[in-house]
């Protein structure tokens, strides 16, 4: 089982009741609303380092699901390689 850590968060009054009004609109709890807001920052965060490295590597094609297939970025050609063969 994953170890949890519990935070104290500070937030402006403004910010806190808006984080609140959407939560509710997707009918979550706020816990569970921040939660998937950070981790959808952090798996973005990932995925520009993974492109970058890629780009700097000199790499032409990267395969990856978490990207568009076929997309270019930066002159790199992004691969589902479980949409379509590699070859």
């Amino acid at each position: 089982m994953m170890e949890r850590q519990n935070v104290t968060l500070s937030l402006s009054k403004s910010l806190l009741k808006q984080a609140k009004a959407l939560a509710a609109k997707e009918e979550k709890s706020l816990s569970a609303f921040m939660k998937e807001s950070l981790e959808e920052k952090i798996r973005r965060t990932t995925g520009c380092m993974l492109i970058e490295s890629a780009v700097k590597g000199g790499a032409s094609v990267l395969l990856s699901e978490d990207f568009t297939d076929g997309q270019i970025i930066e002159g790199v050609s992004i691969k589902n390689p479980f949409l379509q063969p590699l070859l």
